[in-house]
């Protein structure tokens, strides 16, 4: 089982790249 505060970071980190992406994309 995985700590919650282990999955919270992986979450927000895929949601850091997820609008990281986003944002590349609006700009070029």
């Amino acid at each position: 089982m995985v700590p919650t505060a282990v999955r919270l970071r992986a979450l927000k980190e895929k949601l850091c790249c997820m609008s990281a992406e986003f944002i590349r994309k609006r700009n070029y």
